[in-house]
């Protein structure tokens, strides 16, 4: 069973593969979905508000769309429910996910979910922008 580290704790990760984006457009039931880093959210948008929560799915460590598809989805279609980042994740990574939105992460045995979990607090003040800081660390300083 999958590790899963969620509002900051460790627990089991009990759900099920929710439906790709093309079999959730076909049907739409359900409140989840799962996104690969290559899938055009647009045709969410319409019931974006019906989701619980999106899993992208990380085919490999070193593939950055799926940073860009959280910020897309954050930030332009404005989805504020969960999103969990599943596959490939290393747990030096989860730090950068967290800032581009994502709030749960599916760790991948052979990685150590305690690992990941410390990862998550490595820096205290994002000197950039994220969806979970909107202002740069210069401008917050300065105020």
């Amino acid at each position: 069973m999958p590790t899963l580290i969620k509002d900051g704790h460790i627990q089991p990760d009990l759900l099920e593969t929710p439906p790709t984006l093309t079999e959730y457009l076909e049907h739409q039931q359900g409140h989840s979905v799962l996104l690969q880093g290559d899938d055009d959210p647009h045709p969410l948008l319409p019931l974006i508000n019906n989701l619980n929560l999106i899993m992208i799915h990380i085919p490999n460590f070193n593939d950055g769309r799926v940073f860009s598809l959280a910020v897309l989805l954050r930030q332009r279609y404005g989805y504020t429910r969960e999103m969990r980042a599943v596959g490939d994740i290393l747990p030096d990574i989860c730090y950068h996910l967290h800032h581009c939105g994502f709030d749960s992460f599916q760790i991948p045995e052979p990685y150590s979910v305690e690992d990941a979990l410390k990862c998550l607090s490595t820096f205290g003040n994002p000197y950039q922008s994220t969806t979970r800081t909107q202002i740069p660390w210069f401008r917050r300083k300065a105020s």
